[in-house]
């Protein structure tokens, strides 16, 4: 058929225009068949603005078409295309910005249930506990049906984001009877799998902050105590190496009283198993996760 343009110069500019808002959308804003959906419109309308052509219109004997002369056609499309340039650059930045910080604001609120009922659950307390998994339960559930679906830019790229929040829901589920009904401490250990995969998740995604440094550090501490304990001395040395370098990091931009004490506790086991002085272990140990546990939660 031939393409008898029949689409007028400002009529190609709106719907060139509609169809990058759509385009926007669908790649930015949402997920699932509606996004298939846009991209077809976005497509159907982006080709009448690059052709001048519209099959419906051809169909209902309509056109929006007038012949002008070359040099005004040639000034009216070369604006048309720088503003449809500056509205593709300026909506693709802006969607990004602002789909990227709803996302880490929804993810921020996530981690901040799951430490308060770290706190709570690592404290014995039953009652406080059961109110911060609810909470991290209903808020999570709302968090996993929006992000199962739709994946914002910033963590598209990523084959196992999908995986990694599935595991994070099934952590949260299986923690909810050892919680609220049964031992609480086996709950506290069932939460305990989901900070690997979080941790995970921000890094490979980058998006973590220097707090973030605090969740390196907790897996070298946690081989420093159980090595500490268990009289391996040459583990213990490999472990506080690691935890050293990244405290040393944490202590480069946060220096306060909580991540002092943990300098000084972290120090204290070390030298504590050195020297083969296991009863003193158990209570610098909990004093050193104790400290540790409550800079990780002020850090945010």
């Amino acid at each position: 058929m031939y393409l008898d343009k029949n689409v007028g110069v400002i009529d190609r500019l709106y719907r060139a225009l509609f169809g990058i808002m759509l385009l926007l959308i669908a790649f930015f804003w949402i997920g699932g068949i509606l996004r298939i959906i846009l991209y077809i419109i976005a497509i159907v309308l982006l080709a009448n603005a690059v052709t001048g052509f519209c099959l419906i219109y051809k169909v209902l004997g309509i056109s929006t078409y007038i012949k002008l002369k070359d040099s005004q056609y040639d000034e009216k499309k070369k604006w048309m295309v720088i503003g449809a340039i500056c509205f593709l650059l300026i909506g693709s930045i802006g969607s990004h910005f602002i789909t990227k910080n709803n996302f880490l604001k929804d993810f921020g609120r996530i981690n901040k249930d799951y430490k308060s009922l770290l706190l709570s659950a690592s404290g014995g307390n039953r009652a406080q506990a059961t109110a911060d998994y609810e909470r991290l339960a209903k808020d999570y559930e709302e968090f996993y049906e929006k992000y199962s679906i739709y994946q914002p830019f910033v963590v598209r790229q990523d084959k196992d984001f999908k995986r990694d929040i599935e595991k994070i829901r099934a952590f949260i589920d299986d923690s909810r009877h050892k919680i609220i009904y049964g031992n609480i401490t086996a709950g506290y250990a069932s939460l305990e799998s989901i900070r690997p995969v979080i941790n995970d998740l921000r890094r490979r995604n980058k998006l973590e902050g220097d707090r973030a440094a605090f969740s390196d550090f907790y897996g070298p501490m946690q081989i420093l105590i159980e090595a500490a304990e268990a009289g391996d001395i040459q583990e213990v040395e490999r472990a506080y190496l690691i935890a050293d370098e990244r405290l040393k990091y944490i202590e480069s931009f946060m220096n306060n009283s909580e991540v002092e004490l943990i300098r000084i506790n972290l120090d204290s086991v070390y030298s504590l198993a050195k020297k083969g002085e296991v009863e003193k272990l158990p209570a610098r140990t909990a004093e050193l996760e104790s400290r540790y546990l409550s800079a990780y939660l002020e850090a945010g």
